[in-house]
C-alpha cells in the first residue's frame, strides 16, 4: 500500500469557487461548454483547476488580478453564450474569491482560505462575481473596474461575518500596471537609431502612458472622494 504524499502548502493564493447553477433538466452540450469555459478561461489567466468534495470547480493563482479578471472572463463568456438561447440551454454561476493559505492534497485545494471561498460564492446571487475584503483591497487600485461593498455577510457554513465587495463585470478589467510595463518593455527593445527615426511612434507611447496618468488620477480622486 502506497503512501499518500504530504500535502503541499501553498501561500498567498488566490482561490476561485465557481458554482455552476444549472437547470434539472440541463442540455448535455450546455455543460460540455460550460467546462470547455472553465478550462480556456483559467488556463489563459495561469491559474489551476481542481474540484472540491462535493465536485464543485476550484480554481488556484498565484496572482491575485488574474483570479478577478479570469471570474470576469466566464462570466462575459457565459453571458455572450446565453444570448438568445432557451432557458434549458443557459448557463448562468456565481463566483467567491478569497486569498490566503491553501494546501493542496491529492490536487484538491484545501483549508480554511477554500472552506471562505466556498461560502462568498454561496452566497453570491447568479450571475455575480463576490470578493473577500482582502481581495479588494489588493486589487482596487490595480484593475480599473467598479466594486461596490455589500458590507458583513454571514458565512453559512463558517458561521462568520466578512466584509463582502461585488464586481460590475460588464466593466472590462484593465490591469493598468500590466499595460504600461509591457508599453515600456516594447519601447526599450528598439535599438536608440530605431526610436530616433520612429519619432511618431514615440510620440504615440507617450501619449498612452498620458492617458493611462490621467485615468488612473481621474480613478484614485473619485475613489477617495467616495464618488463610486
Amino acid at each position: 500500500m502506497t503512501e499518500s504524499s504530504p500535502p503541499t502548502l501553498l501561500p498567498n493564493t488566490s482561490v476561485l469557487v465557481c458554482i455552476p447553477l444549472f437547470v434539472e433538466n440541463e442540455s448535455k452540450t450546455s455543460k460540455q461548454f460550460f467546462q470547455a469555459t472553465l478550462n480556456s478561461r483559467i488556463e489563459k489567466h495561469q491559474g489551476t483547476l481542481g474540484v472540491n468534495e462535493t465536485n464543485i470547480p476550484i480554481a488556484y493563482f498565484n496572482e491575485v488580478t488574474s483570479a478577478v479578471n479570469c471570474a470576469i472572463n466566464i462570466q462575459e463568456t457565459l453571458s455572450t453564450y446565453n444570448t438568445n438561447r432557451n432557458l434549458s440551454e443557459q448557463i448562468n454561476v456565481k463566483i467567491g474569491i478569497h486569498i490566503g493559505e491553501i494546501f493542496i492534497s491529492e490536487n484538491i485545494p484545501q483549508g480554511e482560505i477554500v472552506n471562505v471561498a466556498n461560502d462568498i460564492a454561496t452566497i453570491a446571487p447568479e450571475k455575480m462575481i463576490y470578493l473577500s475584503k482582502e481581495v479588494y483591497n489588493r486589487v482596487r487600485i490595480k484593475l480599473l473596474i467598479q466594486m461596490n461593498s455589500i458590507g458583513l455577510e454571514l458565512l453559512p457554513t463558517l458561521n462568520i461575518q466578512k466584509e463582502i465587495y461585488s464586481v460590475d463585470w460588464g466593466k472590462i478589467a484593465i490591469n493598468l500596471f500590466e499595460s504600461l510595463r509591457k508599453i515600456t518593455d516594447d519601447s526599450s527593445r528598439k535599438p536608440i537609431s530605431t526610436r530616433f527615426i520612429e519619432p511618431r511612434k514615440d510620440q504615440n507611447k507617450l501619449l498612452v502612458f498620458l492617458i493611462f496618468g490621467i485615468i488612473i488620477a481621474i480613478v484614485l480622486y473619485m475613489r477617495y472622494q467616495k464618488w463610486f
